[in-house]
């Protein structure tokens, strides 16, 4: 990165998992992080970056992530880092499961990403950005019951792949973390 210092961040998370934890490892120093904060359906609160500057952003609704990104860049004076933590799960047999439930699945958890990308990517370019995608340990072993949600975080994976080659021009990198299992609210859903 050009910045010795990440000066601005989005990280965008359904849960307190992962993102939350990479947020406070590589931000411990420069931000708040302290107060806990837990995510409910699609919103993303970046409370933690700066207590008076607030966001909504459904990672399926193209208007709000135009928005966040936007506002997001405005407050904080571009970007430099993006974490795309969204991310639904199943657990079930395929058979079972709801056609409206796979489409919400994958358009969350391979669309949303794509889409924040796509907003945050003239921001990134500036700064010659990370881009730090969330997988999921089950990207790289799929097992019973898990196969639509493992689907969806190897496109990712791949996905995140092309776009380290496409990128990299830009001086922008893009990371990937599949996290093994995590204490989240996965199962409850």
């Amino acid at each position: 990165m050009s910045r010795t210092a990440l000066r601005a961040a989005v990280v965008l998370a359904l849960c307190l998992c992962a993102g939350h934890a990479f947020a406070h490892h590589s931000f411990s120093a420069e931000f708040d992080v302290s107060k806990p904060f837990k995510m409910t359906g699609v919103v993303t609160k970046l409370e933690w970056a700066n207590p008076h500057t607030y966001f909504y952003l459904d990672v399926t609704d193209e208007k709000t992530i135009g928005d966040a990104v936007e506002g997001a860049a405005q407050a904080l004076g571009g970007l430099d880092l993006l974490v795309n933590n969204a991310g639904l799960g199943y657990y079930g047999p395929l058979e079972r499961m709801d056609p409206g439930d796979l489409g919400a699945l994958f358009e969350t958890n391979v669309l949303g990403m794509l889409q924040v990308t796509r907003a945050a990517l003239p921001y990134l370019k500036r700064g010659r950005g990370l881009i730090v995608n969330i997988s999921s340990g089950l990207s790289l072993r799929a097992l019973p019951f898990l196969s639509a949600y493992a689907g969806t975080k190897g496109m990712l994976n791949l996905i995140s792949d092309g776009l380290r080659m496409e990128l990299r021009p830009y001086g922008i990198r893009v990371l990937t973390y599949g996290p093994p299992a995590a204490d989240t609210e996965f199962f409850q859903h």
